[in-house]
């Protein structure tokens, strides 16, 4: 499978920080090796097999002024890519989803669960609260009229 789940966080803390922060907050482990720092965990919400993700600035969105390649995903300073082993897309996603609402229960920073960098799943923030989108809602400025 070479599908992953991306969880962007709106927060000023650097990935480092912010690997900190989610370990401590979801009871997973924090790991730093000369490729950055990865959160993870042997499993999650009561499913066996190992969750991680590595933790980057998020260089997917745009930071451009072209108002044409606005996306979903613009704003967000952190980015974490998550994936399962031994699984397939439907269950990487389902412990994703069940990731994503444990860290806005806890972390409670602005954030957006998007499926393979095009599908946006969800977003949570303070003001708005927690949003879950229909089945294929892109990131793209196509669906803006959706997630905006």
């Amino acid at each position: 499978m070479s599908t992953y789940e991306y969880i962007f966080l709106k927060t000023d803390a650097s990935p480092d920080a912010a690997g900190e922060e989610l370990a401590r907050a979801l009871g997973m482990e924090l790991l730093r090796d000369r490729e950055g720092v990865v959160v993870w965990a042997p499993g999650f919400g009561g499913l066996p097999g190992r969750v991680q993700g590595g933790l980057s600035p998020n260089f997917y969105g745009t930071a451009g002024d072209d108002p044409e390649d606005r996306s979903a995903i613009d704003g967000y300073q952190v980015v974490w890519k998550i994936w399962r082993s031994n699984s397939d897309e439907e269950m990487q996603l389902e412990i994703a989803w069940a990731i994503f609402q444990e860290l806005t229960r806890t972390v409670r920073w602005p954030a957006a669960l998007v499926h393979g960098l095009d599908l946006l799943v969800a977003t949570w923030d303070p003001d708005r609260g927690l949003r879950r989108f229909p089945p294929l809602t892109t990131v793209d400025l196509q669906d803006e009229p959706i997630w905006r």
